[in-house]
């Protein structure tokens, strides 16, 4: 592995997805967490969506990873009892702080 670090840090990302993509090596560059929501196709494949808060506020939410046709896409009400759910979880097992 330390090898591999020193030859890829040899260049940017940018240069390696250049000299990847030449030799029709499929690739991408990992992005950050926070780019998450200037991702267009994160927007288009609805891994993300914007929600209103109970307090009139906007915010951005991830989907989960799996989906399923039959449930439709989770709704804000059932992500707070999610949280809340985890949360009584967390305290019964003394986990939570």
């Amino acid at each position: 592995m330390k090898r591999f670090e020193e030859i890829y840090a040899t260049k940017t990302a940018d240069e390696w997805c250049k000299l990847l993509t030449e030799a029709d090596i499929v690739n991408d560059k990992l992005a950050h967490y926070k780019d998450m929501e200037h991702s267009q196709q994160a927007w288009e494949n609805e891994y993300i969506h914007e929600v209103t808060c109970p307090n009139g506020g906007k915010s951005i939410l991830v989907r989960p990873a799996m989906r399923s046709d039959r449930m439709g896409i989770p709704t804000w009400e059932a992500w707070t009892y999610v949280r809340r759910t985890y949360r009584r979880s967390f305290k019964r097992n003394r986990l939570y702080r």
